[in-house]
Order: C-alpha cells, then sequence, then structure tokens
C-alpha cells in the first residue's frame, strides 16, 4: 500500500475517534473497508505512537485517552 493511503487512513480514523462515532472495530472496518484485524493493527500503531486509544463500552466508540 501506497504512504498517501496509509496516511489518507490514519486521517479517517482520527476524525472518527474524535467525533465519537467510530463504533466498534467491525463498524470501523466496515466504514473503511478494511478488515477489522486492519483496524487492531491502525489502533495498536496509534497507542505505540502514544495516541492512546481506548473502546468506551457505554458509548460504544474508540476514543483518545491521556496516558499517566
Amino acid at each position: 500500500m501506497a504512504l498517501h493511503q496509509i496516511i489518507k487512513r490514519y486521517i479517517e480514523i482520527d476524525k472518527l475517534i474524535k467525533s465519537r462515532k467510530s463504533g466498534n472495530a467491525d463498524r470501523m472496518a466496515e466504514t473503511l473497508g478494511m478488515s477489522k484485524r486492519q483496524v487492531y493493527n491502525y489502533l495498536q500503531a496509534l497507542n505505540q505512537i502514544g495516541e492512546f486509544v481506548e473502546y468506551d463500552t457505554i458509548n460504544e466508540t474508540y476514543l483518545y485517552v491521556k496516558s499517566d
């Protein structure tokens, strides 16, 4: 996959998370046209660079969280 496509996916994921409309991993994968595994890989990469993401089960969306 080309770098610009990867960056575009990160931007789309970021928009979904910030708008609190990501849904669960299945829904995010469907929205973005990728597999659930790919969603988890992108979220893991965000966590590794310090953009901590957690799933909010009450609101059924992913959120950015602050690290301690």
